[in-house]
């Protein structure tokens, strides 16, 4: 029995990351949405949205103003957070993102593997009821 295909945003601004990030996604029955420009992301954002891939250290608007204004909306949407920075970084971000009532399922640090990102969409993140 085929899974239920769940919407992705990813957000990062590196286009390699996004492609990578969109092909493994493809193959675990995601629809996917990127955004390279996170000042877009509350024209792509709905409640619509299963799974959200989001770098934390970002250009223009950064990842915790992205947590914020998911905070705000209420967002129910499964978040993956994604940096360079550090696992530091990562924990903090997390944290701040439950103390917002947000749902983070995993943290990533690049470089990460395919295999990585692949068992978190496979263990981690529901498909839409």
């Amino acid at each position: 029995m085929l899974e239920p295909e769940r919407n992705l945003l990813i957000v990062d601004h590196d286009q390699g990351c996004t492609d990578f990030l969109a092909s493994i996604a493809t193959q675990n029955h995601c629809h996917n949405t990127v955004i390279n420009q996170s000042c877009h992301f509350p024209v792509y954002y709905s409640s619509e949205i299963d799974i959200i891939t989001m770098e934390v250290f970002m250009p223009i608007v950064d990842g915790i103003e992205l947590l914020q204004f998911l905070g705000k909306q209420q967002s129910r949407a499964e978040i993956i957070l994604i940096s360079g920075c550090g696992p530091e970084l990562l924990r903090s971000t997390k944290a701040f993102a439950e103390h917002l009532g947000l749902s983070v399922k995993a943290t990533l640090a690049k470089p990460f593997s395919l295999a990585a990102f692949n068992h978190i969409l496979k263990n981690n993140c529901k498909a839409s009821q």
